[in-house]
Formats: structure tokens, C-alpha cells, sequence
């Protein structure tokens, strides 16, 4: 999740995360306004209100607990929410299912200050990542040794979330600053924390960006068999065989992936292959497939952009 998420990162976050929307037009300046302030609490009110409402309708299997770090938090309840909002996003590509429950756990939690970054990460309200952000940072220091290798790359991703839903931009040289940061940060964390699957997923899509397709497979190759199982890891592989040519295996990996996620309608099932099939040249289906993608999950933004860009080569 590293666009990040480098490439998402999607996003993840509570009580704060990014937003396009415009602001609102005043009607009645005479009448008494709320305060800013509470205009944003009732908006993470209902935002809450209605990630329990989604959670409530259905998700996917709860994924093997392979993880015993706890990123801050003593709540058995809010880490089985934070693992099953990574494994939304990453295994199955759900992220609308993934947003519940990462708002589930900083709600489960309010105190969990990497609760709040994962919410802070996935939101499209930047008014509600601002302050998510604010309550991250007056926080940061308080955090452990390992989680706060985490934190301060989430943290980079936040800040340039923010800066370009306001359309300003970072320093010159963010870019390979927050890559470098990454790399070492979370391979410092999969070292000395081997089996947490989600954190060795986004440590893969690092290296990815950074040094190649080649590169994060070996890695995959090398994470312990419980935590290479997670579904991710076989997507994932097959994403990069693909760039790489390798057809075959990719759609090996694939056929792999579906079957250990078993949710045939899944955002990512549909993203995959038109993924694979975009590499081999088949644009006209791939697109068929980014719309499947997209319509699966609207808040999928890497679907949405592939059947942008898809449809405009088609044009």
C-alpha cells in the first residue's frame, strides 16, 4: 500500500485523512455556525457510524494471525480489526471493507496512535486527516522503538496526502528521501519481526519501487512459508512476473491467489487480471476487467485509474 501507498498507500487512517471535496457554501450567515472543530467531530461521528454500518454487512474470512507485535496497543479487539483492515486492502483489494475496519480499531482504541495513521492513511477527507495528523504528531515520541520505524514513513505519506489535496507540493527530493526511509525503516521491522505478514507486504512493494521487479521477488521467496500464504503474496509475485514477461507464471500465481483468497467477486481478483492482461497486450478485455475492478470497490483507486487510463487509450 505504498503509492503511499508509492503507490498507496492508500491510505489508512480514523480521526483525520484526505479529502477532494470542495468546500461547503455558507447559506445562512446569520444563523449561529458551528465551530470548525465541531464540525469535524460530527463528521468523524457519522464517518465511524457508517464504517460499522459497512463492517456489519459482511467481510472477508479473518486472516491467519501470524503477527505478535502489537504496534501500540494492549486491545485484542482493535489489532484483530488493524490486521483485518490490512488484509482487506492487501489480500482481497476491499478497501471500502478495509476503511471500516481500520476505523473500527482506532474506535476500538482512541488512544492507539497507529490506529489513527492507518485511518489517516485511507480517507479521502483532508480536513479529517489534518486533524488525524495534528492528534499523530503531538503522539509520535510516546510510541516504541519499532513502531515508530513505521510510523515515520506513514507519517511522510500523510503530509504529501495532504499537501496535494491542497494543491501545494513537497520539497524537492521527498520522493527519494521518504524511498530511502522506507526501505530502511521497514526492513529494520521484517528483521526483527519476521511473521508480520502485512508489514513484510508493504516492506516488498518498497523494494519494488525502489529496486525492481527481480529484486522484490527474491524477497517474497525469502518470508517464512506461514506468511508467505496471506494472498497478497501470490498477487503480488504475479504483478511482477507479468512486468517482466513471464506469462506463464504469472497467471500460475494467479490461479494461486484466487484460490487461497476464495472471494470470486473480490476488487482484487478483477484488478489482477486486468493487470496480467494488460501486460500481455490485451487492453480491450483488460479494460473490461479494470471496470469490474472498479465497480467492485469505487473507493479502489488504482482500479479506477487503470480503467481511466485504459478507456483513454481506447479512444
Amino acid at each position: 500500500m505504498t503509492e503511499s501507498l508509492a503507490r498507496h498507500p492508500r491510505a489508512v487512517a480514523g480521526p483525520c485523512h484526505a479529502s477532494h471535496r470542495p468546500t461547503r457554501d455558507e447559506t445562512h450567515r446569520d444563523a449561529p455556525q458551528p465551530c470548525k472543530a465541531t464540525e469535524r467531530l460530527i463528521r468523524r461521528a457519522v464517518a465511524v457510524l457508517l464504517a460499522s454500518m459497512i463492517g456489519l454487512a459482511g467481510g472477508c474470512a479473518s486472516p491467519k494471525q501470524t503477527n505478535t507485535f502489537g504496534y501500540g496497543t494492549r486491545n485484542a479487539e482493535a489489532l484483530a480489526s488493524f490486521t483485518e483492515g490490512w488484509s482487506e486492502i492487501l489480500d482481497a483489494g476491499r478497501w471500502t471493507e478495509s476503511e471500516a475496519a481500520f476505523r473500527k480499531a482506532a474506535n476500538t482504541d482512541p488512544d492507539w496512535v497507529m490506529g489513527a495513521t492507518l485511518v489517516a492513511r485511507i480517507t479521502t477527507d483532508v480536513d479529517e486527516r489534518e486533524d488525524l495528523l495534528e492528534f499523530i504528531e503531538a503522539r509520535r515520541k510516546s510510541v516504541d522503538r519499532d513502531t515508530r520505524l513505521l510510523l515515520d514513513v506513514f507519517i511522510l505519506n500523510i503530509r504529501a496526502a495532504n499537501a496535494h489535496d491542497r494543491g501545494g507540493r513537497m520539497h524537492e527530493g521527498f520522493n527519494e528521501e521518504r524511498m530511502k526511509l522506507a526501505i530502511n525503516n521497514f526492513g529494520t521491522f521484517v528483521r526483527r519481526h519476521p511473521r508480520e505478514t502485512y508489514m513484510q507486504a508493504e516492506y516488498i512493494e518498497w523494494l519494488s519501487a525502489s529496486e525492481g521487479a527481480e529484486r522484490a521477488i527474491a524477497e517474497i521467496a525469502a518470508v517464512p512459508d506461514e506468511v508467505r500464504a496471506a494472498p497478497f503474496f501470490a498477487s503480488y509475485e504475479a504483478r511482477l512476473l507479468a512486468s517482466l514477461g513471464q506469462h506463464e507464471r504469472a497467471a500460475e500465481r494467479a490461479t494461486q491467489y484466487e484460490a487461497r483468497l476464495a472471494i470470486p467477486d473480490a476488487a482484487g481478483v478483477h484488478a489482477l487480471r486486468a493487470t496480467l492482461l494488460e501486460y500481455r497486450g490485451d487492453t480491450q478485455t483488460a479494460l473490461r476487467y479494470a471496470e469490474k475492478a472498479a465497480a467492485a470497490d469505487p473507493k479502489h483507486i488504482f482500479a479506477a485509474r487503470q480503467r481511466d487510463r485504459l478507456r483513454s487509450a481506447s479512444d
